[in-house]
């Protein structure tokens, strides 16, 4: 009797065993995946690109369209975070960046050829450093240490290759010694660029100016600008070129209060503007903000 309890069990389970060819699970082709969520995309279902461009992600961690298609549809849905994410993401998947950074650390006494007097207007003192790499693309602090102390002077302005800048200027006529450290951004010219690394470019440069993170969308803006001369995006939205992009990056420079880079910039892309003879009278700016609105609207 126990015997044939025991065989009964022996039958039992054997039969609820685990089926020796089970049906094999095929995982969505990711090329299919990227091609529905761009047709979502032009058809402005931006959520559902946005959904169907994280499942690519998730397909292949490693392929560079997933992010940038999802940094795109972010914007739309202003995930303005998440598309910063997945921009700098795809620049690293497709390996080619062009801002790159730098630190310096530079006394005074010892290396008069980087910085300089520009002039004293009543209690304010206005003076330049130079960069060693340049383009330069923008300054992201700087300091100074005098004696003990450290200072931070008040960025004006940003060209190619100097930064104006107020007050606390370096003295070599003192017994302390001044240590001035910068950190800051330049542009290293690229053998080539991928079209859709410049988008990346782009794409950032927008999302910062959203997020009002203005030093990082002058960076990445001018970066774009020098390394390209146009921008296609080739999707009904949003309308991009490089008019654009450079107004964009006018508007980030207004915002930092570097007038002068503002005007070279409207310069640039409309020769029929006429700067006013000094860009950094607050009296003027009103001048400077009818010209942005011409590319960028109200």
């Amino acid at each position: 009797m126990r015997k044939g309890i025991i065989f009964l069990f022996l039958v039992f389970f054997a039969g609820c065993g685990v089926k020796k060819n089970p049906p094999k699970v095929v995982p969505p082709d990711i090329n299919e995946v990227l091609k529905l969520a761009w047709e979502e995309y032009d058809n402005f279902s931006f959520s559902k690109a946005y959904a169907l461009f994280d499942s690519a992600i998730v397909l292949d961690a490693f392929n560079p369209e997933g992010y940038f298609g999802k940094g795109w549809a972010a914007t739309q849905i202003l995930k303005l975070d998440d598309a910063i994410s997945s921009f700098s993401f795809a620049l690293i998947l497709y390996n080619q960046r062009f801002d790159l950074p730098c630190f310096k650390e530079i006394i005074p006494e010892d290396s008069s050829s980087f910085w300089g007097i520009d002039s004293i207007i009543g209690r304010d003192t206005f003076w330049h450093i130079n960069v060693r790499n340049k383009p330069l693309l923008s300054l992201t602090s700087i300091s100074i240490k005098k004696g003990t102390k450290f200072v931070s002077p008040e960025i004006k302005d940003i060209n190619d290759e100097s930064a104006l800048l107020r007050n606390f200027a370096p003295k070599t006529s003192d017994n302390l010694i001044d240590t001035i450290f910068i950190n800051y951004y330049y542009f290293s010219v690229p053998q080539s660029v991928d079209e859709k690394v410049a988008l990346s470019y782009g794409g950032l440069t927008f999302s910062y100016t959203g997020k009002e993170n203005y030093t990082d969308a002058i960076i990445t803006g001018r970066a774009v600008s020098k390394a390209v001369n146009s921008l296609d995006f080739p999707h009904p939205y949003p309308v991009i070129n490089m008019t654009k992009l450079k107004a964009t990056v006018a508007y980030a420079a207004f915002k930092m209060g570097y007038m002068g880079l503002c005007v070279r910039i409207l310069s640039e892309i409309d020769d029929q503007f006429i700067p006013p003879p000094n860009p950094y009278d607050p009296d003027r700016w009103g001048e400077i903000l009818e010209e942005l609105k011409k590319f960028l609207g109200a």
